[in-house]
């Protein structure tokens, strides 16, 4: 059965390309044909997925048709739609993929999307409208917090934690290290407008250049074709203080398991380095990055001031040891994530019987 993946992956964001990924291994494994809609054409010949770049002859073609995560429930401002092209595009997609679904008469099924957890969230006009509609079917939601929306456009969706959570059921990874190396490393992926006036990046940066046994590595998640550049990197020589760019999942996700903690902006990158046993920081983040920590009662882990987290980061310094999960986390509630997230892939199953007998 062919079977279409459509989702936010015209930027070659690491989070969406890894859902998509994800997703369409799990249907070849089980003998179906994804096809994913502008998935980056190295990556899709690496991993041997069909990729298209026609909304239109991507459901013309495919039996029934999944939303492959991302925050398609994320609201979207007149005002950011009016000065953000990529805002612009994002809505402008779900207008093409709701002709191409009328059209067609085919079904498309949401898997593990999300917004903010948030009840009084209004999406603009369109996209509600598009969620609404009768080719919208059944889907699955990563945060609790988001079945009021769903619920509000009539719909019933269920919840389970995040895809990602289950990576390594999916992904060989390995560590990039020696074992008892004597070193901590830091990843920091982190938004270049936020960063002005955060002098505890300056004197990390200047931590790192007397203590040699502290690297950090500053982290890029979009591949370097896509040319976007809002994820901060400092200009500097020393060799312990490495810019990382995205350009392979597995490459990545080698990383992220590698690293002692990780400081992020972003959804995705913290919550896979959860998955792979690495401590999250979130600095800064959106709604929806702390959304999803509070459903893990991690609170500690959310940082929206600079002082906070430089005070965190000394003591890990100074301690000479690298942090652990159970320091920050609940590993119970991580490990009950995982195996949650796995019946994201059971739903996609069900998904396929109701397809193929319908």
């Amino acid at each position: 059965m062919k079977i279409g993946i459509w989702g936010n992956y015209c930027y070659g964001n690491f989070g969406d390309d890894l859902m998509a990924i994800s997703i369409a291994n799990y249907l070849k494994k089980k003998g179906h044909q994804p096809i994913v809609f502008r998935l980056d054409r190295r990556l899709a010949e690496k991993f041997d997925i069909e990729t298209e770049t026609s909304v239109s002859a991507l459901v013309a073609q495919t039996s029934f048709l999944i939303i492959g995560g991302g925050g398609m429930l994320v609201g979207n401002s007149g005002i950011r739609r009016i000065f953000s092209p990529i805002a612009r595009k994002f809505e402008n997609d779900f207008k093409q993929l709701k002709k191409a679904l009328e059209k067609f008469k085919k079904n498309i099924y949401p898997i593990s999307i999300g917004g903010a957890g948030k009840k009084d969230v209004r999406l603009p006009r369109s996209r509600e409208r598009f969620f609404a509609s009768n080719f919208v079917r059944e889907g699955t939601l990563r945060l609790k917090g988001d079945l009021s929306l769903t619920e509000r456009m009539g719909k019933s969706f269920t919840y389970f934690p995040d895809i990602l959570f289950d990576i390594e059921s999916h992904f060989k990874v390995r560590s990039l290290r020696k074992p008892h190396d004597g070193e901590i490393w830091i990843g920091l992926n982190l938004i270049s407008k936020d960063m002005e006036g955060e002098y505890w990046l300056d004197k990390l940066v200047e931590e790192a250049r007397k203590v040699p046994h502290l690297k950090l590595f500053f982290i890029r998640t979009h591949l370097e074709n896509y040319q976007i550049n809002y994820e901060y990197c400092p200009e500097t020589s020393l060799p312990n203080v490495k810019p990382y760019n995205y350009s392979d999942v597995e490459d990545t996700l080698n990383l992220l398991t590698s690293l002692d903690i990780i400081i992020s902006s972003k959804l995705h990158v913290g919550l896979t380095s959860l998955a792979l046993r690495t401590p999250f920081l979130s600095f800064k983040g959106k709604d929806k990055t702390k959304a999803q920590l509070r459903e893990l009662k991690a609170d500690q882990a959310i940082f929206d001031s600079g002082d906070q987290l430089d005070e965190f980061l000394e003591q890990l310094i100074n301690s000479g040891r690298p942090i652990t999960l159970e320091q920050i986390y609940d590993v119970e509630k991580l490990r009950a994530a995982s195996e949650g997230s796995k019946k994201h892939y059971q739903y996609i199953d069900h998904l396929i019987l109701e397809n193929m007998t319908s």
